[in-house]
Order: C-alpha cells, then sequence, then structure tokens
C-alpha cells in the first residue's frame, strides 16, 4: 500500500524537529555535542523486539507502545505482549496506528477492519467505530479534544469522534482527494493534513483551520508521500522526495526557508521516535525508574536489498527496531 514509506522522510524529521531537544540535554549533562556519548543497540524479533514493527508512541507514564505484528509496551529492560482481555470475544489485536491523547491513554488504530482501541486501566477498550475501514493510518487529537482517526486506503478516508459519536468527515469538509499520509495539529487547534495523490505522483497539504467548516488546499509544493511534522516551535516542516524544509512558521505565515536536509536515496524509515521526558524507563534493582536522556527508537524498514525471511514472514515488512541509550 502506498502509506508503507520507502525514504528517508521520517529519519529526516526526527533530525529538523527532534535533534535541537538532544543538544539542550547534551548541554545541560555537558557532554560533547551529536551522538557521541550515546551508545547504539540493535534489537531484533530473537532479541524479544516486536516484529514488522510500523508506529511508536509515548505515554505519560513513560512507557514506551510498539504498533508491529502485535502491541507491546516496553518499560527499559523487556518487551510486553498487550492483546484484548481474555473473554472479550475479541480477535488478535494487529495494530496499525498509535497515539497517546492528552490524558495519557493510548489509542490504537487495528487492521482488517478491527476499528479504534484505548488502553486504559490496564486493559484495551473497543471504541465502537462503525463500519471500520480495513487499517487505521494515524491519529491526531485537537484542542476541542475530539479525536480524528485516518484510513489506510481511499475509502472512509477521515473520521472524527465527539463525545461518544463518530462521524465519517473527509467529504463533509471537502478535504482534498489522496492517500491521508499525515496529522498534525498545530498550535492554535487547527488540523494539517499531508496527502498523497493515489499514483504517488504528487502530494498535498490542507489545513482546517479552527472554526472552519472545510479544509483549504495550501499553496505548496509537494513531491507523492509527503510527511509532515510539527517542531517545538511551533513550525511546520514537510519531508518528501524534494527534500526536508519548512513551511509555515509559529505564526502560519510561509516560510521562506529552502532546503535543510536534501533528499538521500538508499536511506530508509517508517517511523522514529524520540523519547523527550526526563523521566526514563530503566529500573535498578529495586525496581524503581531512573532518570537518564534516551533513548531514541528508530523503526527501518530496509526495502532495497533481499534479507533472510523466517518461514511465515512477509520480506516486503521486515523491520529492526534500533536505540540509541
Amino acid at each position: 500500500m502506498i502509506w508503507f514509506r520507502t525514504a528517508s522522510m521520517r529519519l529526516a524529521l526526527l533530525l529538523a524537529t527532534g535533534l535541537p531537544f538532544v543538544a539542550s540535554v547534551c548541554q545541560a549533562q555537558v557532554s560533547p555535542p551529536g551522538f557521541a556519548p550515546f551508545k547504539h543497540v540493535r534489537v531484533a524479533a530473537d532479541d524479544g523486539a516486536p516484529d514488522g514493527l510500523l508506529r511508536i508512541a509515548q505515554t505519560a507514564d513513560g512507557y514506551l507502545w510498539f504498533a508491529g505484528d502485535a502491541l507491546y509496551r516496553f518499560d527499559g529492560a523487556s518487551f510486553e505482549l498487550i492483546d484484548w482481555p481474555e473473554g472479550s470475544g475479541k480477535r488478535h489485536a494487529s495494530p496499525s496506528a498509535l497515539m497517546a491523547d492528552k490524558h495519557g491513554e493510548l489509542w490504537v488504530g487495528l487492521r482488517d477492519t478491527g476499528g479504534v482501541a484505548v488502553y486504559r486501566d490496564g486493559a484495551l477498550h473497543d471504541m465502537h467505530l462503525p463500519d471500520p475501514p480495513r487499517g487505521l493510518a494515524a491519529f491526531a487529537q485537537t484542542p476541542d479534544g475530539a479525536i480524528w482517526a485516518s484510513s489506510m486506503g481511499l475509502d472512509k478516508r477521515l473520521q472524527r469522534l465527539r463525545g461518544s459519536r463518530w462521524e465519517r468527515v473527509d467529504e463533509r469538509l471537502k478535504l482534498p482527494p489522496g492517500y491521508i499520509m499525515d496529522l498534525i495539529v498545530a498550535r492554535d487547534g487547527g488540523l494539517w493534513v499531508a496527502l498523497s495523490a493515489a499514483d504517488g505522483g504528487s502530494g498535498t497539504l490542507a489545513l482546517l483551520a479552527p472554526g472552519a467548516d472545510q479544509f483549504r488546499e495550501m499553496d505548496v509544493r509537494l513531491s507523492g508521500r509527503p510527511k509532515i511534522a510539527l517542531d517545538r516551535s511551533g513550525t511546520l516542516w514537510a519531508s518528501d522526495a524534494l527534500g526536508t524544509r519548512m513551511l509555515f512558521g509559529p505564526d502560519g505565515g510561509p516560510s521562506g526557508a529552502g532546503i535543510v536536509f536534501p533528499p538521500r536515496t538508499g536511506l530508509v524509515a517508517d517511523d522514529v521516535h524520540l523519547r523527550p521526558r526526563r523521566r526514563a524507563l530503566g529500573r535498578n534493582r529495586g525496581g524503581r525508574h531512573l532518570p537518564h536522556r534516551g533513548p531514541i527508537f528508530a523503526a527501518r524498514r530496509r526495502g532495497h536489498r533481499r534479507q533472510p525471511v523466517r518461514r511465515g514472514q512477509r520480506p516486503e515488512l521486515r523491520h529492526q527496531l534500533c536505540a540509541v541509550c
């Protein structure tokens, strides 16, 4: 499917929007610049890491969550598989999208028309999305508390949950055509949506401004399969085949900056996650949480060369998980 990216967009966006934090932390601890103070660890499925990794998220309690062949929770030392409670009548949870909301709860988008679930009070709870699409690709939460969920495909592309009521809104809010690649909430509460044409040849950026009744297509040039991210200042960045650059500043005005990171062939990344909180998950022998800086996780899809594949594994979904601690 088109939502599987085979370019360096996520990794470039991490570098553009996340490295200022790494620099500030290193400065506070009087560490050398760059990644020299960090230890790089590669964790594969044979080491207990999730296989087929798609998404990474972190909840307010510090746990890292991974969407792969199943849903996993990481406590700094080990991965724990999380599935539907026994007796729920639900089949195996196969996640494709993750988001931690403002209350610290984890939202999970499921494949195979599984709909949407929320992890709260130690268990997954079905959020009863009616007539769910084949899979969910992304979530966002606007300041009014509404939850937005995008589809992996061209059907039922955008759903919104207000209170306890789900509604399909892509047609009603006149969202431009194409696959939804990203959902990002602006500082003022607007919703940015990056889209890709069905043939992957071009991209579109749309904005639902606060209080607006329809999306507005922005006058920016994007190539196919664009990714977007918001940095700590509120600046919107984009990454696509043209490179990584700033599009709109914190005030919503167009940015005059050019390409910050040029595109690179052969480097692929599906999802990256910088853990920015001081409370980390490492535990000492007494079981207490230990504060430290890391880690940075990057989930990479290795699609440019043939890899050994175990029985029952799909080679095009082979991922690896890297941690910089």
